[in-house]
């Protein structure tokens, strides 16, 4: 998710930001390596899958209580949008 969208949607600070920032990355490599995946593609997306929910988790101990409900109402708007726009 966008950084810039989160800090002014979650209002972070500059700690939380550093944190995401760094956290983005790490998984956006993890990520990578899944694409390069050779072999098959429903194992591939159940590990995205997985990937994604502990990057979620992650996020999670990084926010407060209200960031968190707020940035979990966020990634289900985006959700709706994506399903709305294909």
């Amino acid at each position: 998710m966008d950084i810039e969208r989160l800090t002014k949607h979650l209002s972070l600070d500059s700690q939380q930001i550093n944190q995401f920032t760094q956290l983005e990355q790490r998984y956006n490599r993890l990520m990578d390596d899944l694409f390069g995946f050779e072999g098959d593609g429903k194992q591939m997306w159940k590990a995205m899958r997985e990937l994604l929910k502990e990057k979620d988790q992650e996020i999670t101990k990084l926010l407060s209580d209200s960031q968190t409900k707020s940035y979990f109402n966020l990634k289900q708007l985006q959700s709706q949008q994506r399903k709305q726009a294909n």
